[in-house]
Protein backbone atom coordinates (compact mmCIF):
# COMPACT_ATOMS: atom_id res chain seq x y z
CA UNK A 1 0.00 0.00 0.00
CA UNK A 2 2.78 2.46 0.91
CA UNK A 3 4.62 1.53 -2.26
CA UNK A 4 1.48 2.35 -4.32
CA UNK A 5 1.14 5.76 -2.65
CA UNK A 6 4.81 6.55 -3.26
CA UNK A 7 4.36 5.48 -6.88
CA UNK A 8 1.58 8.07 -7.25
CA UNK A 9 3.14 10.83 -5.13
CA UNK A 10 6.47 10.86 -6.99
CA UNK A 11 5.03 11.76 -10.41
CA UNK A 12 2.48 14.08 -8.79
CA UNK A 13 5.22 15.96 -6.96
CA UNK A 14 7.29 16.20 -10.16
CA UNK A 15 4.27 17.57 -12.06
CA UNK A 16 3.63 20.13 -9.32
CA UNK A 17 7.25 21.33 -9.38
CA UNK A 18 7.16 21.58 -13.19
CA UNK A 19 3.88 23.55 -13.11
CA UNK A 20 5.30 25.93 -10.51
CA UNK A 21 8.38 26.49 -12.69
CA UNK A 22 6.24 27.23 -15.73
CA UNK A 23 4.06 29.65 -13.74
CA UNK A 24 7.17 31.40 -12.38
CA UNK A 25 8.56 31.73 -15.92
CA UNK A 26 5.32 33.26 -17.18
CA UNK A 27 5.22 35.77 -14.32
CA UNK A 28 8.87 36.76 -14.68
CA UNK A 29 9.50 39.65 -17.13
CA UNK A 30 11.63 38.86 -20.18
CA UNK A 31 15.33 38.59 -19.50
CA UNK A 32 17.80 40.81 -21.23
CA UNK A 33 21.49 40.21 -21.68
CA UNK A 34 22.66 42.89 -19.26
CA UNK A 35 22.46 42.37 -15.55
CA UNK A 36 20.62 44.55 -13.06
CA UNK A 37 23.85 46.31 -12.15
CA UNK A 38 23.75 48.05 -15.54
CA UNK A 39 22.91 51.40 -13.97
CA UNK A 40 26.01 51.21 -11.80
CA UNK A 41 28.17 50.93 -14.94
CA UNK A 42 26.71 54.11 -16.41
CA UNK A 43 29.07 57.08 -16.30
CA UNK A 44 28.01 60.39 -14.82
CA UNK A 45 28.28 61.98 -18.29
CA UNK A 46 25.93 59.37 -19.75
CA UNK A 47 23.40 59.87 -16.93
CA UNK A 48 23.53 63.62 -17.53
CA UNK A 49 23.10 63.15 -21.30
CA UNK A 50 19.98 61.06 -20.62
CA UNK A 51 18.57 63.68 -18.27
CA UNK A 52 18.84 61.27 -15.33
CA UNK A 53 16.90 58.46 -17.04
CA UNK A 54 17.52 55.40 -14.88
CA UNK A 55 16.34 51.90 -14.08
CA UNK A 56 12.71 51.98 -12.93
CA UNK A 57 11.80 55.11 -14.91
CA UNK A 58 9.44 55.01 -17.87
CA UNK A 59 9.88 56.23 -21.41
CA UNK A 60 6.54 56.64 -23.22
CA UNK A 61 5.02 53.74 -21.29
CA UNK A 62 8.06 51.44 -21.45
CA UNK A 63 9.81 50.66 -18.14
CA UNK A 64 13.58 51.12 -18.09
CA UNK A 65 15.16 47.89 -16.82
CA UNK A 66 18.82 48.90 -17.25
CA UNK A 67 21.02 51.70 -18.47
CA UNK A 68 24.66 51.04 -19.25
CA UNK A 69 27.58 52.66 -20.95
CA UNK A 70 29.27 54.04 -22.66
CA UNK A 71 30.98 50.83 -23.75
CA UNK A 72 34.34 50.69 -25.54
CA UNK A 73 32.68 51.99 -28.73
CA UNK A 74 30.98 54.88 -26.91
CA UNK A 75 27.53 53.25 -27.07
CA UNK A 76 25.02 53.88 -24.29
CA UNK A 77 22.31 51.23 -23.99
CA UNK A 78 18.82 51.64 -22.48
CA UNK A 79 16.84 48.43 -21.99
CA UNK A 80 13.04 48.74 -22.00
CA UNK A 81 10.20 46.35 -21.16
CA UNK A 82 6.43 46.50 -21.54
CA UNK A 83 4.38 43.44 -20.63
CA UNK A 84 6.12 40.49 -22.25
CA UNK A 85 8.27 42.40 -24.77
CA UNK A 86 11.72 43.84 -24.16
CA UNK A 87 14.13 45.71 -26.42
CA UNK A 88 17.02 48.15 -26.27
CA UNK A 89 17.67 51.64 -27.52
CA UNK A 90 21.30 52.41 -28.25
CA UNK A 91 22.91 55.83 -28.45
CA UNK A 92 25.98 55.70 -30.64
CA UNK A 93 28.30 58.63 -31.31
CA UNK A 94 27.15 60.06 -34.64
CA UNK A 95 30.70 60.32 -35.97
CA UNK A 96 31.21 56.56 -35.60
CA UNK A 97 27.82 55.36 -36.83
CA UNK A 98 28.22 52.84 -39.64
CA UNK A 99 24.62 53.03 -40.82
CA UNK A 100 21.75 55.50 -40.92
CA UNK A 101 19.92 55.61 -37.60
CA UNK A 102 16.13 55.92 -37.32
CA UNK A 103 16.70 59.12 -35.32
CA UNK A 104 19.69 61.40 -34.88
CA UNK A 105 20.53 64.31 -32.66
CA UNK A 106 23.39 66.74 -33.19
CA UNK A 107 25.96 64.27 -31.83
CA UNK A 108 24.16 60.93 -31.45
CA UNK A 109 22.62 58.22 -33.62
CA UNK A 110 19.75 56.36 -31.93
CA UNK A 111 19.20 52.72 -32.86
CA UNK A 112 16.91 50.00 -31.52
CA UNK A 113 17.34 46.24 -31.32
CA UNK A 114 17.80 43.19 -29.10
CA UNK A 115 14.05 42.51 -29.18
CA UNK A 116 12.84 39.72 -26.86
CA UNK A 117 11.19 37.34 -27.50
CA UNK A 118 13.34 37.03 -30.59
CA UNK A 119 10.41 36.46 -32.96
CA UNK A 120 8.66 39.68 -31.89
CA UNK A 121 8.37 42.60 -34.32
CA UNK A 122 8.09 46.08 -32.85
CA UNK A 123 5.41 48.27 -34.40
CA UNK A 124 6.44 51.42 -36.25
CA UNK A 125 4.56 53.41 -33.56
CA UNK A 126 6.66 51.90 -30.76
CA UNK A 127 9.90 52.51 -32.62
CA UNK A 128 8.96 56.10 -33.47
CA UNK A 129 7.67 56.95 -29.99
CA UNK A 130 10.61 55.51 -28.06
CA UNK A 131 13.41 56.72 -30.33
CA UNK A 132 11.93 60.23 -30.54
CA UNK A 133 11.32 60.42 -26.78
CA UNK A 134 14.94 59.46 -26.16
CA UNK A 135 16.15 61.92 -28.80
CA UNK A 136 14.18 64.73 -27.16
CA UNK A 137 15.82 63.98 -23.79
CA UNK A 138 19.28 63.87 -25.36
CA UNK A 139 18.76 67.13 -27.30
CA UNK A 140 18.02 68.91 -24.03
CA UNK A 141 21.36 67.80 -22.55
CA UNK A 142 23.91 67.38 -25.35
Amino acid sequence: MLRQRMGVLGPLLAALVAAAGIAWGLADPPRTDANDAGSARTTAAARALLGGLAQGDTLVGWRVTAVSGPDNDGVIRIQLVNRDVAFSLMLSPLEGALEQAPVQTEHWAIFYGHVQPADTALSRNVITATTNALANRVRQHE
